[in-house]
């Protein structure tokens, strides 16, 4: 029987999130700048003081109005040349204490802007070892990730099987009775759509080497005024092997293990089980009024008028259809094809005992985005299929994540 397909969830836990650390970097600018705040704090405290020594102007004068003043007052007053003098060399002692405040300001500018440049040189080599470290698309911080197994749609049992023939296309005739549906048109009336003639198949027999199979028969329909059985046999041996598995009309040669079989209508099924490793071909017993009439299989060789060709092989949904034509090639033949139609679909399979399992996984990973950047938060699936036909056990699924995440 069918073994059920592979389905198993997995899971992955939650990966911590990344930090990127640059706090002792700024921990030594901070020091850096107290030292630089501190030196300032003691200029300035220079400069208050010198400028708290007594001058004879109450307030600061700029140095163009002082000697603005000074120019006025010679000009008025020649006898205050000796008071011009002492003011002007005041306000020189002024002048070169504020020139000399200015350089060390312009000095503690300086060391501020240096530290601020190495600090700013500082972060942009870590930010270039980071950098170094991380691909673009690869630099987030967070990642959701979910698991998912799918089971594959296709037929896997259908893939243990191994048709082999060298059957070649038959020309289809008209039927010989008027109202007859035809081929074609028995396969469309159940959903088949064929080529009647390109789509045919040269296969004669079928086997796995792997797996027991379970086929699902199914009768399509029947046009033919004869009675058959259908059924299969062990490939090369013909009728010998041959095991009926249900008939679709009654006739007076049928003996009685014949009418012991079940009586198909179209739609009906039923179900054969092939073990590993025989091979088997399909082929029914046709039965007259009178007489049993023949054996006619998928294996030309093996058919009761030498060799001719009595079955027409499709490809269909999950299996095969098999059309036959159930008139001796040396009587009056229409070769129709349209005497029973049946589907042989796989339908089960399992390894017998002892045998070995086969299973073919495949896995597929998608992501939300094609690249992200520092800090954005994306989600990626990973999807697994089994494409059997075996169910896979101990399966474990490892997701390594890049370098450095």
């Amino acid at each position: 029987m069918m073994t059920v397909l592979f389905a198993q969830s997995f899971a992955f836990a939650g990966i911590p999130q990344i930090t990127f650390a640059e706090e002792e970097s700024a921990t030594e600018v901070v020091e850096e700048t107290t030292v630089v705040e501190e030196e300032k704090e003691e200029v300035v405290e220079e400069v208050e003081s010198i400028e708290e020594e007594p001058v004879d102007n109450e307030e600061e004068p700029a140095q163009e109005e002082v000697v603005e003043e000074t120019t006025i007052d010679t000009e008025e007053d020649a006898g205050t040349e000796e008071e011009s003098e002492s003011n002007t060399e005041t306000l020189s002692e002024e002048e070169q204490n504020s020139d000399e405040s200015k350089e060390e300001d312009a000095v503690s500018e300086e060391e501020e802007d240096n530290i601020a440049k190495e600090s700013d040189e500082e972060k942009t080599e870590e930010d270039t070892e980071e950098d170094s470290d991380f691909a673009p698309a690869a630099q987030s911080v967070a990642y959701n990730q979910t698991f998912a197994v799918e089971n594959d749609s296709h037929n896997m049992c259908l893939d243990t099987l191994t048709p082999e023939g060298n059957d070649g296309p038959v020309t289809i005739k008209e039927s010989f009775e008027e109202g007859e549906k035809t081929l074609v048109e028995i396969l469309a009336n159940n959903g088949i759509i064929v080529s009647e003639v390109t789509d045919q198949k040269s296969f004669e027999t079928w086997v796995s080497h792997t797996h027991n199979v379970t086929f699902e028969v199914e009768l399509l329909g029947k046009e033919a005024y004869y009675a058959h059985t259908f059924g299969y046999y062990e490939a090369g041996t013909g009728d010998s092997t041959y095991t009926p598995v249900f008939r679709n009309g009654t006739m007076g040669s049928m003996a009685a293990p014949v009418l012991g079989l079940p009586l198909f209508s179209n739609g009906d099924k039923a179900l054969i089980e092939i073990p590993k490793d025989k091979k088997i071909g399909f082929a029914i017993d046709v039965y007259t009024e009178q007489q049993f009439a023949g054996f006619f299989a998928s294996e030309n060789l093996l058919n009761t008028d030498n060799q001719a060709d009595h079955v027409v092989v499709y490809e269909i949904e999950d299996g095969y259809a098999l059309a036959f034509e159930d008139l001796p090639s040396n009587a009056l033949t229409d070769e129709d094809y349209n005497d029973i139609v049946v589907a042989v679909r796989a339908i089960a399979c399992e390894v017998p005992t002892g045998g070995t399992k086969y299973a073919d996984l495949r896995i597929t990973k998608d992501a939300s985005v094609a690249t992200s950047t520092t800090n954005q938060t994306f989600n990626y699936s990973i999807s697994v299929t089994n494409g059997g036909p075996d169910t896979a056990t101990g399966v474990v699924v490892n997701d390594v994540l890049p370098a450095g995440l």
